[in-house]
């Protein structure tokens, strides 16, 4: 069977990513309007003149029809000279210098006839310069040199100081060359000119790179402003992003606080209502066993502890609650298995102190037969149809032999080593008589005592080796437990 999947959702677009074909479309139609958009001022096409005045009375005209000259076609620059009567001008030649142009004749010099003024109205030919254009866009200029030579009067020949004194007083008379060549003497003469200035056309490309920076040039502040304010934009976006990120993930912190106290509370409620249950399932075990073995036990334990506190001469009490201890023990063991307390550390505590002392107790009796038929009389004290544990006033007049070799033990114990067996049965009597008040704490919350661990006596820890290398790790062992298990069970400071 074929599962049903939703479909892709398109992935997030940037502005960029979404409007890019306009700006790319919007940039190259500005870029096609500075081109190719016409010239604002068109230029306006019309003659060109110049003129040069070679001597008074004469003149040298150089026309050029237009001053614009657009593709490849040729142009003409119209050569015209005119004198005066009294006036002899001959050999006349103009040149062309424009690189810019072809010229025809190719040196760009002609000669020109210069005309009588009188002449003027007369039909001529003026000299003829061709000129191409080599470009197609720029401004330029044409320079134009005309030379000639101009005859003048020749100047007099020096004369006598008679002849001088007596032509003193006479003017010289005016000398036409025109008419008399003799008299007169021609000088060369040279003028230059320019005409234009003459417009070829217009560079598309210069005209493009003008109009884009002119175009920039205008737009730079915008632009600024514009890049400026997408910045702040941004800025402010950010700061709110960054913002809400913040309040966001403050948020969550505190919301995962708040969830992690309620599964805090949840769990400790739990915790508390399942051990609640389960000492409520228990507690008739535990009353049963309470009852029955461990205050007993305790009670046997403590006794020992306070009568070996003065001297070891009460041997044959000290003997009657190590039995008495063991003989429950016995009993618990076979007919409930053994301890059952609510921690775990207690109940190795009670392993190590119950086996360590039950060792020392069979190695003094002579062995575990005799240790066994020790336990079995205590049980012929009691009268017949009695259901309790003996007493030490029913012990009677004979006892087997291990109760003598046990009270003679006690004697003859080194102090290190009875100091052992006190301090494991004063830890162990405290132990038990919490572990046995424990399951009631919540039937109990409103009593006026509180279960606490105290013990009954303070002796001080026996060294790892006080009853033999063999027992030196399960003493160390020891110490450890009850170290870690009496921490918050002795009560308020």
């Amino acid at each position: 069977m074929s599962q049903l999947s939703s479909p892709a959702l398109p992935p997030i677009q940037t502005h960029w990513q979404r409007r890019w074909p306009r700006y790319v479309a919007a940039s190259v139609a500005v870029v096609l309007v500075l081109y190719f958009f016409p010239s604002e001022q068109k230029a306006v096409s019309r003659s060109v003149l110049a003129v040069a005045k070679p001597a008074p009375g004469s003149s040298l005209v150089a026309t050029l029809q237009t001053n614009a000259l657009q593709g490849s076609h040729d142009e003409l620059i119209a050569f015209e000279a005119a004198r005066d009567l009294a006036t002899r001008i001959e050999d006349m030649q103009v040149c062309v210098s424009a690189p810019e142009f072809s010229s025809d004749p190719a040196s760009g010099c002609i000669p020109v006839q210069v005309v009588n003024k009188a002449d003027l109205a007369s039909p001529r030919v003026p000299a003829i310069v061709r000129l191409t254009p080599n470009r197609s866009s720029g401004t330029v200029k044409i320079l134009i040199t005309a030379k000639w030579n101009r005859y003048v009067p020749r100047p007099p020949q020096p004369a006598s100081a008679g002849k001088v004194a007596a032509k003193a007083d006479q003017k010289p008379l005016p000398v036409n060359c025109a008419a008399d060549s003799s008299s007169c003497i021609p000088l060369a003469e040279k003028v230059s000119m320019t005409l234009g200035p003459v417009n070829l056309g217009i560079d598309k490309l210069s005209r493009f790179g003008s109009r884009l920076s002119r175009f920039l040039k205008d737009l730079t502040l915008p632009i600024i402003l514009i890049l400026l304010a997408n910045w702040l934009t941004r800025e402010a976006a950010e700061r709110d992003r960054r913002r809400d990120e913040k309040e966001k993930e403050l948020r969550d912190q505190k919301k995962e606080t708040e969830d992690q106290e309620e599964d805090k509370r949840r769990k400790a409620e739990r915790e508390q209502e399942e051990e609640k249950q389960i000492s409520h399932i228990l507690l008739p075990k535990v009353m049963r066993l309470s009852g029955n073995y461990y205050l007993p036990m305790t009670l046997h334990a403590s006794k020992f502890v306070q009568v070996s506190t003065f001297d070891r001469a009460g041997s044959h009490d000290l003997t009657f609650y190590i039995f008495s201890f063991f003989h429950v023990s016995r009993s618990l063991r076979e007919k409930e298995g053994g301890v059952f307390f609510k921690e775990m550390a207690a109940e190795q505590m009670f392993k190590i102190a119950n086996n360590t002392v039950r060792s020392f107790v069979v190695d003094a009796v002579g062995g575990e037969v005799q240790f066994t038929d020790c336990l079995n009389h205590m049980e012929t004290w009691l009268p017949a149809g009695e259901r309790r544990w003996p007493r030490l006033a029913e012990r009677p007049a004979t006892v087997p032999q291990g109760w003598t070799d046990l009270e003679a033990k006690f004697v003859s114990a080194g102090q290190t080593e009875f100091d052992a067996i006190r301090y494991l049965l004063n830890a162990l009597a405290a132990t038990m008589h919490f572990e046995s008040n424990a399951p009631y704490v919540y039937w109990y919350v409103n009593s006026r005592t509180e279960n606490v661990f105290q013990l009954a006596q303070q002796i001080p820890e026996p060294p790892d080796h006080a009853l033999g290398a063999q027992y030196a790790g399960d003493l160390k062992e020891f110490r450890r437990l009850l170290s870690v298990y009496r921490v918050s069970k002795e009560g308020k400071p």
